[in-house]
């Protein structure tokens, strides 16, 4: 059985660690996982890989401490053979994690996956992207934009670079009358209110205060009610912002092992953020039926069905939008052909994985 090592995998329930998750879950009985981790797994991730037959590594921060995190993944890679080394990044900062792996194991074919069209770190990763290309056997993106910016331009012209969308379970995703009943009964909602939805990471890059500044337009409609699903280093701010504006319109969640279920509570999903790679819960909302507003930073590739609109950054722009999808009267029985739409636009995990498993031979 071939071994694999993985790197990308944190406690935050992000489009990266979904993909992750996807990857070993179809991968599992097939191949023997290593994952390399900065720190200790917690909440839903933890749970899940309680009973799984799998080895984690907890090595540390590279950036904050250098000496004892080389030292831990040299004796990994010293004491462990691999066949592959599958890297998900968002900048190149992360490949700085393969040092020594060569040395250890030469026949190790690194796997780099580019899950992001940007990010903050952009001197660093120009930096290191070099060393990355020179280092690199198979080169993997989940659109044009996230190997532009991963690989280069010239990489993505010179290079066999392989595009495997960031696919999902569709049918796991379908519209479901039940989840909208459980959902919206867990938070009082009633049938007949609109509820605006969000999935992602409470970061910078996911634009939660233009959400906020959003909501606060629609603050004294009784119907309509935003939810945003998710975590981060942002959260409490966030939290702060709708407890001192006094928003009552405006629900937060926090981490949900169920998040699928949310998407049928929904009668519509924003995702304003400032970049992406090719945003996975685009995906998963489209495929739920959801009508989608995207920020026009984010790349087109993520359009699966004619129900989603892009966007500029511009309050006005979305309030008007979403002002006229509310006076439309949403139907909520015309989201069953989402998955439809997903299995032909290639996005389901059935479709990607033979890819997947042609770069794992």
């Amino acid at each position: 059985m071939k071994h694999i090592v993985v790197y990308g995998l944190t406690s935050i329930v992000g489009g990266v660690e979904t993909y992750i998750l996807n990857l070993y879950s179809c991968l599992k009985s097939e191949y023997k996982f290593t994952f390399i981790l900065q720190k200790e797994l917690s909440g839903f991730y933890a749970d899940y890989f309680k009973n799984e037959d799998c080895t984690f590594f907890v090595v540390g921060n590279l950036k904050r401490n250098p000496i004892s995190t080389l030292k831990n993944l040299k004796s990994i890679y010293r004491e462990n053979k691999f066949d592959f080394a599958y890297l998900n990044m968002s900048n190149s900062s992360l490949f700085l994690y393969t040092t020594y792996l060569k040395r250890f194991n030469p026949s190790c074919k690194i796997i780099s996956h580019s899950h992001n069209g940007d990010d903050k770190k952009k001197l660093q990763h120009f930096i290191i992207r070099n060393y990355l290309i020179k280092k690199t056997d198979i080169f993997v993106t989940c659109s044009k934009v996230a190997g532009d910016w991963m690989f280069g331009k010239k990489v993505m012209k010179t290079k066999e670079v392989i595009q495997v969308n960031n696919a999902i379970d569709s049918n796991k995703f379908k519209f479901s009358p039940t989840y909208r009943d459980e959902i919206r009964k867990q938070f009082n909602i009633s049938s007949d209110q609109i509820v605006i939805g969000h999935i992602g990471r409470f970061e910078p890059q996911k634009n939660h205060q233009f959400i906020l500044d959003i909501a606060q337009e629609f603050q004294n409609y009784d119907n309509v009610i935003f939810i945003l699903v998710g975590t981060g280093s942002l959260f409490l701010k966030v939290k702060n912002f709708i407890e001192n504006a006094k928003m009552s319109n405006v629900i937060l969640p926090g981490v949900v092992a169920d998040s699928y279920k949310y998407y049928s509570a929904f009668d519509c999903f924003i995702l304003p953020s400032l970049y992406e790679g090719l945003p996975i819960v685009g995906i998963e909302a489209q495929t739920n039926g959801l009508k989608c507003y995207f920020a026009n930073t984010i790349t087109d590739q993520v359009s699966i069905s004619t129900d989603s609109v892009f966007l500029p950054l511009d309050k006005n722009d979305w309030v008007k939008n979403i002002s006229e999808f509310i006076n439309s009267n949403p139907n909520i029985l015309d989201r069953n052909y989402g998955v439809i739409n997903c299995k032909k636009a290639g996005f389901d995990i059935n479709t990607e994985i033979m890819k997947i498993k042609g770069i794992l031979k």
